[in-house]
């Protein structure tokens, strides 16, 4: 059974690999190809601010960049989030070719925290009067507040964004020193952010662009598994599973029962934390995930164990992560897509004939056991006294009388039980 469910991998990845052209490709947006003169991309962020969200982010702006659209406007809404995700989006609206808008769009809504400094690492920053902006004071992960030493740093870093965007750098300044909160409108007054806007169709026709081809970005399915993920009052817990699972793997020397899964956590939960990057996650996911499936069908004695459970979690976990790196080639998504689909096919197959085979043996009559042997009668050959033989079926069987009495051969006995080997028999009286 484990070479045809390797067989069945083997085939859905030379079927892709030899059709790079065709299927789905997880790193591009489904779009029609639009008129490049008048044409924006934009999408909404309304979350903390997190590893998912960066890597959403990152998607959408690299595909504006390789398409060379006109305009990127990120709709944002956030009381704040992680400093590395923060940072990664910062450099990403800083470093790109493309024009970059940030519009902190809902009435009552808050750009807080990181959002302000998202906020205002874009070309144009620009909110609703009635949005609330600042209190950008850094926190550590238990909600204190943090040393002056990384305060009076982030108060350098919102400083700089803000001179290299032409904003007024001491009033950005503030809301990190002193917790500033601004509305949409005191914020605009005081030049800190460009301009204000009451809804997105003000802000295009603000921006000379009415008439531009709109395509909406919303997170696709990987997008919410990255985003799930690294939530951050989930990454913890991640962390700790992944820690608790390699300290009983030490304690225990049993991998299969919680350390393949304590490794799969623990990657998840670095990266959720910033400490190494998505590719770095994705290849080592994928790594185990294959090697565990590679170990499940070689070297395990049962057909699908722990092991290949577990495999298929990391190599569908590393697939959803290569499928959003920036220079991920999207043949080769497709091909672990197709690899992804052939190894589930191939373990619903297993998984079918074993229940097959499950469900015609328990329909099969039985063959061994007590119920076969209760009731029939026999013909002693040797003199029961405690243990004798009887034939039965052209066999002969050890045999005992149920009351511990001596039966002759020759005798005719009936079986009333079996224990072990030996059958358990009464004498019949004529």
């Amino acid at each position: 059974m484990r070479y045809v469910f390797f067989c069945l991998i083997l085939f859905f990845l030379s079927f892709s690999l030899f059709d790079p052209g065709g299927g789905f490709n997880y790193a591009e947006a489904d779009v029609n190809e639009p008129n490049l003169a008048s044409l924006v991309y934009y999408l909404e962020v309304d979350e903390e601010i997190k590893a998912g969200t960066a890597q959403f982010v990152s998607r959408i702006l690299r595909e504006a960049e390789e398409r060379r659209v006109d305009v990127f406007i990120l709709k944002l809404n956030t009381p704040g989030g992680l400093l590395g995700a923060t940072e990664d989006i910062s450099g990403m609206l800083i470093e790109s070719d493309v024009q970059t808008v940030v519009y902190a769009h809902r009435p009552g809504g808050w750009a807080f925290s990181a959002g302000s400094f998202i906020l205002l690492s874009a070309d144009i920053a620009v909110a609703h009067p009635a949005v609330s902006i600042g209190a950008a004071s850094p926190v550590g992960m238990g909600g204190e507040q943090a040393g002056e030493k990384i305060v009076n740093a982030t108060a350098g870093w919102i400083r700089t964004l803000a001179e290299n965007t032409g904003k007024n750098a001491e009033m950005a300044e503030l809301l990190v020193t002193e917790n500033l909160t601004l509305s949409g409108r005191e914020a605009y007054e005081v030049g800190l952010i460009d301009l204000t806007s009451e809804s997105f169709e003000g802000l295009l026709e603000e921006l000379g662009l009415e008439d531009a081809d709109l395509y909406l970005h919303e997170q696709n399915f990987f997008d919410k598994v990255l985003s799930f993920v690294s939530l951050p009052y989930l990454v913890p817990l991640l962390l700790s599973l992944g820690l608790i699972g390699l300290f009983l793997v030490f304690r225990s020397g049993e991998i299969e029962s919680v350390g393949l899964l304590g490794v799969v956590f623990l990657l998840l939960g670095l990266w959720g934390m910033g400490f190494i990057e998505l590719s770095i996650m994705g290849f080592l996911l994928l790594f185990l995930g294959l090697s565990l499936l590679m170990f499940e069908v070689f070297y395990t004695p049962a057909d699908f164990g722990i092991s290949g459970l577990v495999g298929l979690v990391a190599l569908f976990l590393g697939i959803v992560t290569f499928a959003n790196e920036p220079f991920f080639p999207g043949y080769i998504g497709q091909a672990l897509f197709w690899l992804l689909i052939g190894i589930f096919t191939a373990t619903g197959i297993i998984f079918l004939v074993i229940g097959n085979l499950t469900t015609k043996a328990l329909r099969r009559p039985v063959q061994f056991g007590p119920e076969v042997f209760r009731g029939r009668e026999a013909v002693v050959k040797s003199d029961i006294d405690p243990l004798g033989v009887l034939e039965i079926d052209g066999e002969r069987w050890s045999a005992r009388s149920s009351d511990g009495l001596s039966i002759p051969s020759g005798s005719s006995v009936k079986i009333v039980d079996l224990k072990g080997n030996t059958l358990i028999v009464e004498k019949i009286i004529n």
